[in-house]
């Protein structure tokens, strides 16, 4: 089943005839149904999820200093970057 939602999913979404896009959302619905049903995903504070994926690959506070700061810059600099555009629109 899933090769065949692989293969409708390949041909692009523009090149599905109108059958195809109909299979495809049914059987996209009868695939989550059966995730949900079978492996929920448990409603866990994002800090816990933090906590289980650095245990799994052995991380500690330090190995993440590189993305905190990454993120830190990229919010800096979309900030930055809407209020240029609000400047702009009030001119």
């Amino acid at each position: 089943m899933l090769a065949n939602i692989d293969e409708l999913i390949s041909k692009g979404e523009n090149q599905l005839s109108p059958e195809e896009e109909r299979l495809l959302e049914t059987v996209a619905i009868l695939v989550e149904s059966y995730e949900d049903k079978h492996y929920p995903i448990p409603d866990v504070p994002p800090n816990e999820i933090l906590k289980f994926l650095m245990q799994e690959n052995n991380l500690k506070q330090s190995d993440l200093l590189h993305v905190s700061a990454r993120a830190e810059s990229f919010r800096k600099s979309s900030t930055a970057s809407v209020q240029s555009v609000k400047n702009k629109l009030r001119n």
